[in-house]
């Protein structure tokens, strides 16, 4: 398997020094999910943008920090990204401050989170919630990103939603 194919569309000037460092994560994360897809683009927006498309494709329309699609097989025309992670810099900015910890720390668990889904984890139940902390634990952990999110490892993050049956390829966090 080819090592995971990562492009960041950030805002302008919204990631100064720190692309290289959520690439390395986003990379990490799909490795660590076993990603079988091409290319994935991590897609930051703020917190209006996010919370529209979890109503139209989760049915949800509460804000969200990340949502993650998976466009492999996707009918239509040939899609130019088999992924795609859209992150919240607002939400990073407010929970970041809420928790008191840098930015980019929340950002880069957000951007883990959301490829770590795409690679199949879920965090629906107990056990998947586990799995999944433990798995950003580790992504975050071999990027040198400090992991004091969830104090203990298996805690569920902040509401997973199961897809709506119009989008079965969206998740969110």
């Amino acid at each position: 398997m080819s090592a995971p194919r990562v492009r960041l569309a950030p805002r302008a000037g919204a990631m100064r020094g720190a692309r290289a460092l959520l690439a390395r994560v986003a990379r990490l994360a799909l490795a660590a999910a076993r990603w079988e897809g091409g290319l994935v683009e991590i897609t930051f927006v703020d917190d209006e943008t996010l919370r529209r498309l979890h109503a139209r494709f989760l049915g949800e329309g509460t804000r969200t920090d990340v949502l993650a699609f998976d466009y492999r097989g996707a009918p239509g025309p040939v899609q130019r990204v088999d992924g795609e992670v859209l992150v919240s810099l607002d939400r990073a900015r407010i929970e970041a401050a809420r928790r008191g910890h840098a930015t980019i720390e929340e950002i880069a668990l957000y951007v883990a989170h959301g490829c770590l889904h795409l690679g199949g984890l879920r965090d629906e139940s107990r056990g998947q919630a586990a799995r999944m902390r433990r798995a950003e634990r580790d992504v975050l952990e071999r990027a040198g990103v400090p992991y004091r999110f969830f104090p203990a490892v298996g805690r569920r993050g902040p509401g997973s939603r199961r897809p709506s049956k119009e989008s079965k390829a969206a998740f969110s966090h």
